[in-house]
C-alpha cells in the first residue's frame, strides 16, 4: 500500500495483512518498519476485503479503508483514526458488481479522493466523479474504456494537474500504459506515456516519492 500517511506531501509505503487485518504504515517515511509509535499500526478490515487508500476527508493525509467484493461495500476511515467507527463518523458506500477491482483517485480535482471500479472482463472504468459514493451513470459520473486482458489498473496524477488519471500495468511484459492527457483512453506515445519497469510476479504501486 502507498499513501501520504503524515501529510508531508510525499507518498510513503506500507503493507496490509489480509489474514490479521493489520496495517503497518511507514509513518516517518524512511522506507522500513520501525515499530510503534515511530510508525503506525492499525487493525481495520474484514475477511476477504481488499485494502484501499485515499484522502477521504481532504485533510492532506491519506486514510485507509477496505472494499468487500462479496457485498460491494466500501468501508472508509473518514476520521483517520485507523479503525471502523461506523456511520456517520466513518463512511460506507455501496458501489461495484461481481468481478470488479476497486480503484481510488481525485477524479474531479476537489482535493478529496473518490472511489471507482475497473472491470477486467470489459476493460471499463466506472469512476464516481461526483463523489457521492454511488454510480449515477454518465455524464454525472465518468466511464472509460482503457485496458486489455490481464492488465492491472493503476491510478495517479501523471501530469500534475491536480486530478487523478488512470493507467494499466501489464505483468506479462512489465509495461505501464499511463493516460497522461487524462482523456480516459490510450492514445499512444508521445501523447500518453509508456514505461517499462518490473519483473515476474511483482505488484505495481504508485506515489509521489
Amino acid at each position: 500500500m502507498t499513501g501520504d500517511w503524515n501529510g508531508d506531501g510525499k507518498t510513503e509505503i506500507g503493507v496490509y495483512d489480509p489474514v490479521t487485518h493489520q496495517w503497518y504504515l511507514d509513518y516517518n517515511g524512511n522506507g522500513r518498519w520501525d515499530g510503534t509509535p515511530t510508525d503506525v499500526q492499525y487493525w481495520n478490515g474484514i475477511a476477504g476485503a481488499i485494502p484501499v487508500t485515499g484522502d477521504w476527508n481532504s485533510d492532506g493525509k491519506t486514510e485507509i479503508g477496505v472494499y468487500d467484493p462479496a457485498t460491494h461495500q466500501w468501508y472508509l476511515d473518514y476520521n483517520g483514526n485507523g479503525v471502523w467507527d461506523g456511520t456517520p463518523t466513518d463512511v460506507q458506500y455501496s458501489n461495484g458488481f461481481a468481478g470488479v477491482i476497486p480503484v481510488t483517485g481525485d477524479w474531479n480535482g476537489d482535493g478529496k479522493t473518490e472511489i471507482g471500479v475497473y472491470d477486467p472482463a470489459t476493460n471499463l472504468w466506472y469512476l464516481d466523479y461526483s463523489g457521492n459514493g454511488v454510480w449515477d451513470g454518465t455524464p454525472t459520473d465518468v466511464q472509460y474504456w482503457n485496458g486489455f486482458a490481464g492488465v492491472i489498473p493503476v491510478t495517479g496524477d501523471w501530469n500534475s494537474d491536480g486530478k487523478t488519471e488512470i493507467g494499466t500495468y501489464d505483468p506479462t511484459t512489465n509495461l505501464w500504459y499511463l493516460d497522461h492527457n487524462g482523456n480516459g483512453v490510450w492514445d499512444g506515445t508521445p501523447t500518453d506515456v509508456l514505461y517499462w519497469q518490473g519483473f515476474a510476479g511483482v505488484i505495481p504501486v504508485v506515489g509521489k516519492w
